[in-house]
């Protein structure tokens, strides 16, 4: 806009993103991102910018969960809106074969990452605005893919974009690799960049407490020890830890850390009545091609009357038809390895005094489709 006032010869200065002031007059106009303009005002009488923060909670207390039936969109700011945060130009993080379970370093550039960004709700803990990328991360290109067990290319296909994990590692590591990924993508408005998590899901689901988490949870419906109750002992068997630990054998016990939810609209899932929230998250995460992620959290389990214990990072992805979040197994007890192919999905919690113009509103972007192969295995 600067650069069109001067090519014009006007004598006028944009700042921010959407105001506006003529030098000889000093009116001011504001300028949405949908192009309206509002104005004049008087120099002095420009109305103050709300913080995200205040448009967010302004829509919740009118009702609206946004789209096109929003009834104020210059004041509103809904889950599933989209917002122009600055992706960083560079930055990259190598995941290592120790931390990952996979024989080869696994690459992410930020340069080819650069996202879009939509409001996933406010952050508990920065009570800023969190918001989620509309589409998850691709790793770099190998320049050379081995024939192994663990390969997933099809013919024609240039490359997996997805992170591999496997095995004790990817319970172990795999969560704090996750968000050393996506902690790429903090710039100056953000508190935090990080992967999702299970309690994000949690939020976005309306699950708040133990009680909820029991009551929905599909994997005590299916015959696992339920969320919080004890498993074993198993003796002469391993823990994550222990197999990583010169394959060293232990005592297995504990408490159920893991649960997972079904979601869809029949009897046992989690009902998600937010469309633009069950499009953001839980469309198209279908294993094999679509946008499957990993979360970053981990669970242990154990079938009831079992004697032994399942251990895997959290993730999104549906598989026969099922949509499905939580505990995704690649470790047993007795020592087998399973592994996971799926993608990296960051989340950034902006500061709280974080304002439209610093982080305006726009538009609604189409999210690329993502065709790739993907494949979560089972232990043994």
């Amino acid at each position: 806009m600067n650069s069109q006032f001067s090519s014009n010869g006007t004598k006028a200065q944009a700042s921010g993103n959407i105001n506006v002031e003529f030098t000889e007059s000093r009116r001011w106009y504001k300028i949405s991102t949908d192009g309206s303009i509002k104005g004049p005002y008087e120099e002095g009488e420009i109305p103050q910018t709300k913080t995200l923060v205040e448009m967010y909670k302004q829509a919740e207390a009118d009702g609206c969960l946004g789209g096109e039936s929003c009834t104020n969109p210059e004041e509103h700011l809904h889950i599933g809106d989209y917002v122009d945060y600055k992706n960083p130009t560079s930055g990259t993080y190598i995941v290592q074969p120790e931390k990952s379970g996979f024989d080869e370093v696994q690459t992410y550039d930020v340069a080819n990452n650069q996202l879009n960004w939509r409001v996933l709700g406010i952050d508990k803990e920065t009570e800023g605005i969190k918001l989620i990328a509309g589409s998850p991360m691709k790793k770099e290109k190998q320049e050379k893919i081995e024939e192994s067990s663990i390969t997933t290319y099809d013919a024609g296909l240039e490359y997996d974009p997805y992170l591999y994990l496997e095995g004790a590692e990817a319970y172990v590591y795999g969560p704090e690799e996750m968000n050393n990924i996506c902690a790429m993508y903090k710039n100056e408005y953000a508190e935090e960049a990080r992967s999702i998590e299970m309690e994000d899901i949690n939020q976005a689901l309306g699950i708040t407490n133990e009680e909820q988490i029991k009551a929905n949870n599909a994997m005590a419906a299916s015959g696992i020890i339920q969320y919080k109750e004890p498993y074993g002992p198993f003796e002469n068997q391993y823990t994550p830890e222990s197999y990583l630990n010169g394959k060293t054998k232990t005592t297995v016990k504990d408490n159920v850390s893991a649960y997972a939810f079904f979601i869809g609209n029949e009897a046992g899932q989690v009902s998600v009545n937010n469309e633009r929230l069950k499009e953001m998250l839980f469309d198209n995460v279908e294993l094999g091609k679509g946008k499957a992620y990993w979360v970053a959290g981990r669970g242990a389990c154990a079938d009831v009357g079992d004697d032994g214990a399942y251990f895997g990072p959290d993730a999104v992805f549906e598989r026969e038809g099922i949509v499905f979040a939580g505990i995704g197994d690649t470790f047993d007890s007795y020592g087998s390895e399973g592994d996971g192919s799926l993608a990296v999905r960051p989340v950034v919690s902006l500061k709280s005094e974080i304002s439209e113009e610093q982080v305006p509103k726009i538009e609604d972007k189409v999210e690329e489709e993502w065709n790739y192969n993907g494949n979560l295995g089972e232990p043994g």
